[in-house]
């Protein structure tokens, strides 16, 4: 999450890798990880659970 732009970052931005990692490894293999606590220099657990459900909603 800090990697991708900073506290600036969006949803969108981070689709194409998640879509990269499904179409690869696909739904079945794939895990959920974090680099908590660095993640919460760019969100917070909240906003990264909302980026999650977002991506799980766009895809119901």
């Amino acid at each position: 999450m800090a990697g991708v732009n900073g506290a600036a970052w969006t949803t969108a931005e981070l689709r194409p890798a998640v879509e990269r990692a499904l179409d690869v490894i696909g739904p079945g293999r794939l895990m959920l990880g974090s680099d908590w606590p660095v993640c919460l220099l760019a969100t917070s657990y909240t906003g990264w659970a909302r980026t999650r459900r977002a991506r799980r909603a766009s895809k119901a």
